[in-house]
C-alpha cells in the first residue's frame, strides 16, 4: 500500500469512527476523533479543524436519518390511501350510472 493510500484509508478510518446514529435519531458526529486522525495522517491542526467543522455542517443538513425515512414513509403511505379512495369514487361514479343505464 502506497503512503497515499494508506493516508486516504486513514482518513476513511477516521471518518467511519467519527459518526454514529445516536439514539435521539441524529447524526453525531465525533469532530475530535476526526481532527485527530487527520492529524495522525499529516494534515495540521488548523486544517483539521476546519474540514471536521465543514463534514459536520454538511452532514448535519443534508444526512437523513432513520426516522427521517420513516416519518416520510408514513406521509407516502398516508397519500396513497386517500388517492386509493379517490380512485374509488371516481370508478364508482363512473361505473353506477353505467349499470343503472345499462338495467
Amino acid at each position: 500500500m502506497s503512503a497515499a493510500e494508506a493516508f486516504l484509508s486513514s482518513i476513511v478510518d477516521g471518518l467511519c469512527q467519527g459518526i454514529y446514529a445516536a439514539a435521539v435519531s441524529e447524526i453525531v458526529f465525533d469532530k475530535l476523533s476526526f481532527v485527530d486522525r487527520l492529524k495522525s495522517g499529516g494534515i495540521d491542526e488548523d486544517q483539521a479543524r476546519v474540514h471536521a467543522e465543514a463534514l459536520d455542517i454538511a452532514m448535519r443538513e443534508t444526512v437523513a436519518t432513520k426516522t427521517d425515512i420513516e416519518k416520510l414513509a408514513i406521509r407516502i403511505d398516508g397519500e396513497l390511501r386517500l388517492i386509493k379512495w379517490m380512485l374509488a369514487l371516481v370508478i364508482a361514479a363512473t361505473v353506477i350510472p353505467l349499470i343503472r343505464d345499462l338495467l
